[in-house]
Parts: structure tokens; C-alpha cells; sequence
């Protein structure tokens, strides 16, 4: 599934750590976007859990995408994953530090975008739009995608608590 420009649909496979050892190459001929879940947001601001993204993965990844023009992504947080997204999206200094080391491990691992899987944490939906936003702004240049999954459960959520996150 060749990634066209103006492309109507877009197919991800969305790849967590424990089935890295899949056939790659199978994996980048059916998708358009793969990717790698998860890293997560570090209280200090730093990128966490940097070791599920190993090295074998990361290159078959490559591989696939260089022969089917798929686009590889790493995922930042998920469900167990999500818990500092709070503390590093309500505070400036961390918001930029985050999206810094966010955009550094895009560059440095060749990375065609960033897959947001912040999981609902009601009442920090703004603050949440702001790390994004900040991030986008930063990487205009330097990453081509920026994408967000938010989990959604209407029966905990009110009309109060939902922010419109396609206004990033």
C-alpha cells in the first residue's frame, strides 16, 4: 500500500514492542503507515522507555519502508503509558524540553512522524493541545506528521470535558 500524495485513505499498523518480531516487510506492503507504540513522556521531561525501540526493529522498519514507500512512526504513550502526559503538558519548561527530545529522536532515528496516543485525562484536554501545538510548531520543518489518538469513552466523558484535538 504505497503512501500516494493526495492519498484517500491511509492504513496503519499500529506495532507495539512485543510483535516487533513480525514479517516487516509483509507489514509495509499492506500499510501505508507503520507504527512503533510506544515510548512515553518521563516526568522530567525527557523521552522514557527508549529501549522497547530496538535496533533490529527500527532498521527492518526502515527496510520495508524504503521498499514500499510506507511511512514510519513512533507512537508516544497508550493505555500504561500515558501517566506523565499530565505533568509535562501543564508546565512551559517540560512542554519544550519534551518536544525537543521528541524531535531529536525523529531526526537522529529517521522518523516520517510522531503518533500521539494520549490516553483521556479529563480536564488537562488543553494543556495537552498546547505540548502538541508547540511541538507542531517546532518540527514544521523538520517532520512531516504529526498525528494524534485519543481515546474516547462517552459514558465518563461530558460535553465539558471534550476539546476539539483536530484544531491542532
Amino acid at each position: 500500500a504505497r503512501a500516494a500524495a493526495g492519498e484517500l485513505m491511509r492504513i496503519g499498523a499500529y506495532i507495539p514492542e512485543y510483535r516487533f518480531g513480525l514479517d516487516w516487510n509483509r507489514a509495509g506492503s499492506r500499510a501505508t503507515d507503520l507504527i512503533l507504540f510506544s515510548v512515553e513522556p518521563a516526568a522530567d521531561g525527557t523521552v522514557a522507555e527508549l529501549g522497547r525501540l530496538t535496533t533490529d526493529a527500527l532498521n527492518a522498519a526502515r527496510a520495508a519502508r524504503e521498499k514500499h514507500g510506507t511511512r514510519l512512526h513512533v507512537s508516544i504513550g497508550g493505555a500504561g503509558r500515558s501517566a506523565n502526559f499530565g505533568v509535562v503538558a501543564k508546565n512551559a519548561e517540560l512542554r519544550k524540553k519534551f518536544g525537543m527530545a521528541l524531535l531529536a529522536l525523529a531526526q537522529v532515528e529517521k522518523l516520517d512522524g510522531l503518533d500521539f496516543d494520549w490516553q483521556a485525562q479529563i480536564g488537562n484536554e488543553n494543556n495537552f493541545a498546547k505540548l502538541v501545538r508547540g511541538i507542531k510548531k517546532a518540527a514544521r520543518k523538520r517532520l512531516p506528521k504529526l498525528t494524534v489518538s485519543v481515546a474516547g469513552a462517552p459514558p465518563r466523558c461530558s460535553a465539558r470535558h471534550t476539546t476539539p484535538i483536530h484544531s491542532v
